[in-house]
C-alpha cells in the first residue's frame, strides 16, 4: 500500500448535526486504504489539513465526519465544498489501523472508545472489521458526545446491533437533556461500571485531553497499556 495523489469529486456534504459534516468523494482512480488511516487535503497553496477516513475500505465512495470550527481554514474549505467540487488529496495515511497494531492475528475482543469527531476511524474500523472482515469476536463501542439533541450515529450504531450479535453499543452523554435516558458522564464512567474484559484491544480516538484521560482510566481499571492504541485530534 503506497501513498498516492487523488483527486476527490464531492458526491455529498450533509450537514448532519449543527456544527458537523459528513463529507462523501469519489476518488479519480481506486484507492487502497487500511480502516484508520486519514488522508490530506489540499486547501489552499501549501497549505494542507489532515482528516481520518469514516467508512471502510472497498467502497467506490470514501466518507469523512468534519467537526466545523468557525474561522478554521480547514472547516472553512469544508464547508463551502458544493457536490460536484474537485479538490487534491494525499495518502492514505497513519498507523492507527487493525493491521499495523496486530489485531488480525487474533479474536481476542476488541474495545472502541471515541468522543465526538474522533469517531471517524472508530466508525471506518468497525464497519471493516463487521462487513469486510466478517468478524465474530466480541466488540464494544463507546461513543461520547456533550448533547444528546446533537448526537449523531447513535441511530445507526443501534442499528448494527441488531444486526451483528457480537456488538455492544454504548451511547455516552455528558451533558444530558431532560429527554435524555441513556448513559451519562464520560465514557470512562461507564467502561468503570462494566466487567474487566480480558485480553481486549482497546482502540481510543478524539481530543488530545480525552484520550489521555480515557488511557489513564483504562490503566488504573486493569488494562494493559501495551494494548491501548490511540489517535489523538488536535
Amino acid at each position: 500500500m503506497s501513498i498516492g495523489n487523488f483527486e476527490f469529486e464531492v458526491v455529498e456534504n450533509q450537514l448532519i448535526v449543527e456544527k458537523i459534516r459528513l463529507l462523501r468523494v469519489k476518488p479519480n482512480i481506486p484507492v487502497d486504504f487500511q480502516a484508520g488511516q486519514y488522508f490530506s487535503f489540499k486547501i489552499a497553496d501549501k497549505v494542507n489539513r489532515s482528516y481520518s477516513v469514516a467508512s471502510p475500505p472497498n467502497r467506490q465512495t470514501i466518507e469523512f465526519l468534519v467537526e466545523i470550527i468557525e474561522g478554521g481554514l480547514g472547516s472553512t474549505f469544508i464547508d463551502n465544498l458544493r457536490v460536484g467540487d474537485k479538490f487534491d488529496a494525499i495518502g492514505p495515511l497513519g498507523f492507527f489501523t487493525l493491521e499495523k497494531t496486530g489485531a488480525l492475528e487474533d479474536d481476542n475482543p476488541i474495545i472502541f472508545v471515541a468522543t465526538g469527531s474522533g469517531i471517524s476511524p472508530i466508525r471506518s474500523m468497525l464497519y471493516d472489521l463487521l462487513e469486510n472482515k466478517k468478524t465474530s469476536r466480541e466488540i464494544y463501542l463507546y461513543f461520547g458526545l456533550r448533547y444528546d439533541e446533537r448526537a449523531y450515529f447513535f441511530e445507526e450504531f443501534g442499528n448494527l446491533v441488531s444486526i451483528y450479535p457480537n456488538l455492544k453499543f454504548y451511547p455516552v452523554i455528558s451533558r444530558p437533556s431532560a429527554k435524555w435516558n441513556g448513559f451519562v458522564g464520560y465514557c470512562q464512567d461507564v467502561i468503570r461500571q462494566r466487567p474487566l474484559i480480558h485480553n481486549a484491544r482497546i482502540y481510543v480516538c478524539g481530543s488530545n485531553k480525552n484520550v489521555e484521560s480515557i488511557i489513564n482510566n483504562l490503566v488504573s481499571f486493569g488494562y494493559d497499556k501495551n494494548k491501548i492504541f490511540h489517535e489523538k485530534f488536535g
